[in-house]
């Protein structure tokens, strides 16, 4: 399950997105109670860029202010050269899902690649397994399945367990009242069943590396105890003398 933090910045976001502006103060001071910090709410919010666009983002900012709610300024990633988060995020299906954008349209591709992925997402405030459970929230409601898909394996493979991201698209409906929200929190299930079984998501779920140290350790110790125990080919036997005597000795305590 989220910590009370992030179900808090996640819950801020989705509100957002929803451009549900008069909670917005209250989710805010809700996350800074909860202890997020100022540079983790600005970056929640900054990142409204990448699903509700500049115009919502900044709506967001302004009320906050507006509301005395936006915590003191914190630095973001701004030009220079682009961070890593494109490599972190898709891993080994990064070339692919590069050639699709790069397919669909060459300038979103540069665009996607040097800004989205480049600043925001490389963006210091939240980690990256923080901002991929925002990114997650964003899709579930959206009918987006292909994304939504790829980015479930990437909040696993950056940290998450699938039982968070099961409570981050929970929260993501919560906050959706679209026509058609039933049908994609039936979609949106759907996806999520289909990633977990996904061999991607099974090698880096949190849960199951955790499995995986355990059996190590267990090996490792069970290795180290055969090292201890001297190498026996037969059971030392006891001589007919001590039988007698241990017979004799049971019958006296009898």
């Amino acid at each position: 399950m989220l910590s009370a933090k992030q179900e808090c910045l996640v819950k801020l976001f989705c509100i957002a997105d929803a451009k549900k502006w008069k909670m917005l103060p209250e989710c805010a001071e809700n996350a800074l109670q909860a202890g997020a910090t100022p540079g983790e709410l600005r970056s929640t919010l900054r990142q409204l860029v990448m699903s509700a666009g500049y115009g919502p983002a900044l709506k967001a900012f302004l009320v906050l202010k507006g509301a005395g709610k936006l915590p003191e300024s914190s630095p973001g990633k701004v030009g220079g050269l682009p961070g890593d988060a494109w490599k972190k995020v898709y891993k080994n299906r990064a070339d692919r899902v590069q050639q699709i954008m790069h397919e669909a349209d060459e300038t979103l591709h540069d665009w996607m690649l040097l800004h989205a992925y480049g600043d925001v997402m490389s963006s210091p405030g939240l980690d990256l397994a923080q901002k991929e459970l925002l990114m997650v929230s964003f899709l579930a409601v959206s009918d987006m399945p292909d994304q939504l898909f790829g980015h479930i394996l990437a909040a696993v493979q950056n940290g998450n367990t699938m039982a968070q991201v099961k409570h981050t698209i929970d929260i993501a409906f919560e906050c959706y009242q679209g026509p058609d929200k039933l049908k994609h929190q039936e979609e949106s299930e759907k996806i999520l069943e289909r990633a977990g079984s996904h061999p991607d998501c099974q090698r880096y779920a949190p849960e199951t590396m955790l499995e995986k140290s355990k059996e190590e350790l267990l090996h490792s110790r069970s290795l180290e105890k055969l090292q201890e125990v001297p190498l026996l080919t037969k059971k030392p036997t006891t001589p007919p003398r001590e039988h007698k005597m241990q017979r004799r000795l049971s019958e006296v305590l009898a």
